[in-house]
């Protein structure tokens, strides 16, 4: 009997031991992806991202896989010199964004990093209730094994609490590591 407890203990441990690191490796990728990201370096941002699985950018919490263009990870690591214009759908279908794919980044997910200032694995810091479909995450159902890492940063004081916003980086385990499989943000309108 003592045997079969310490070997259920010992399966126990494990299983939070492995959860642990896979905590770390998303939080540690998601860390990485979004500071290339603020800094521009889409070379290292594309080294976060699956040849197959491609990613989708997304300037809103919703992710629309009928309407929104995965892009491959050259396209991204090119798109410093990459004046191609891309439909970007948004909240209004009728009247996408056209924008660069580096113009997209810059001006959805981009903010000095001392914004930030909370961060969660797998948790929502922002509201994502069902009754404003702006702030709805559908992420589990587009990716159902999904982890995501959501960072929030704080209003800037210029109105009020205003213009918080938060940026969720969302990864995928593709034959044994995490990759980024699609950025999305939300914010409060001023």
């Amino acid at each position: 009997m003592m045997k079969k407890k310490m070997y259920c203990l010992s399966i126990f441990i494990l299983c939070i031991c492995f959860c642990c690191k896979a905590s770390d490796d998303v939080k540690k990728t998601a860390d990485t992806f979004l500071h290339a990201m603020i800094s521009g370096d889409y070379v290292k941002m594309a080294s976060f991202i699956n040849d197959k699985e491609g990613i989708r950018l997304s300037p809103i919490p919703f992710i629309y896989p009928d309407f929104q263009r995965k892009f491959v990870k050259n396209e991204i690591a090119n798109c410093e010199s990459d004046t191609a214009l891309y439909d970007w759908f948004t909240d209004d279908p009728d009247n996408p964004d056209e924008l660069t794919i580096k113009d997209f980044i810059q001006r959805n997910y981009r903010c000095e990093a001392e914004r930030f200032s909370k961060d969660s694995i797998n948790t929502f810091i922002t509201s994502t209730g069902y009754d404003d479909s702006r702030r709805y995450n559908n992420f589990y159902e587009i990716y159902p094994k999904c982890k995501f890492v959501e960072y929030y940063a704080s209003p800037s004081g210029t109105y009020g609490e205003m213009d918080w916003f938060s940026v969720c980086i969302i990864l995928q385990a593709i034959d044994g590591d995490y990759y980024v499989v699609a950025v999305t943000c939300n914010y409060q309108g001023i």
